[in-house]
């Protein structure tokens, strides 16, 4: 046995449960690479065009090992490290798996030990299409202000995604509400326990053309747009606190400020 290898704990050290269940995760991953050493994780993660964080090597001894549950930045940059040393791809049906595990260690179940393990995740695959997301269909404004008439087509692509139930593997975690305030936003983000909610705001000129594709018989259009949406919402969601993420938002208020300045151009 490698002297720099770093066992499974034990299920007295670490009962079976949400924490457990993703350190099981991460340590089929840590086989498929070879059980590389803490300084060479470490070291490719510092190399890595796709980690949003860095990690010494006794963090990652540290993560592996169960002493501590990382942050979800930690979390990818870790599981992207050892599947490019596994010489895999990095795929976001396998990034949407790992990010299940960890949030459910902060659902409010996750707090339970003794919990019946989740059945265990076939083997990597390539990148899949995400096909399900965790969200409520959009919630008509209850002002009679700027509210579009409610449609009667039948429920396109993109609402059929978001009345989807739940996938664990594979899950946006996001909903698409439509609301009406005073501002430059086209759409604001906002994180709740479980999912993101992305609120349109039906008093910007593009937020409320944006609501009327999506609210129309375009399919197509209606579900590009949705997960333009979602895409964003989700890149926002994910971005390391601090200065990083005050400029995405300070960004999205500039993105709505000029949408607002040509669809007012293009009306007159």
């Amino acid at each position: 046995m490698r002297l720099n290898l770093i066992a499974l704990p034990s299920e007295s050290e670490i009962p079976p449960g949400p924490h457990r269940n993703l350190l099981e995760a991460l340590h089929n991953l840590y086989r498929l690479a070879g059980f590389p050493s803490t300084r060479v994780i470490s070291k490719v993660i510092a190399r890595s065009e796709f980690a949003r964080d860095s990690m010494s090597h006794q963090t990652v001894a540290n993560i592996l090992a169960g002493r501590r549950v990382p942050r979800w930045l930690k979390v990818e940059a870790l599981v992207d490290a050892l599947l490019t040393l596994a010489r895999r791809e990095t795929a976001l049906s396998e990034l949407d798996r790992f990010r299940s595990l960890w949030e459910s260690i902060h659902s409010p179940a996750g707090d339970r030990h003794g919990e019946i393990p989740e059945p265990e995740s076939p083997p990597l695959s390539p990148a899949e299409p995400v096909q399900k997301t965790e969200a409520s269909g959009p919630v008509e404004p209850e002002s009679e202000q700027e509210g579009p008439p409610a449609s009667d087509a039948e429920p396109g692509m993109w609402q059929a995604l978001m009345d989807a139930p739940m996938s664990e593997r594979n899950s946006l975690h996001t909903r698409i509400v439509v609301e009406a305030w005073n501002g430059p936003e086209m759409f604001n983000v906002s994180p709740l326990p479980g999912l993101i909610q992305v609120e349109l705001n039906l008093r910007h000129p593009m937020g409320k053309e944006i609501w009327e594709v999506m609210d129309g018989e375009n399919s197509q259009a209606a579900t590009t747009l949705a997960l333009l949406l979602i895409s964003w919402a989700r890149m926002e969601d994910e971005m390391p606190s601090g200065r990083s993420m005050e400029r995405i938002k300070r960004a999205r208020v500039d993105w709505g400020r000029y949408a607002r300045l040509f669809v007012e151009q293009l009306r007159e």
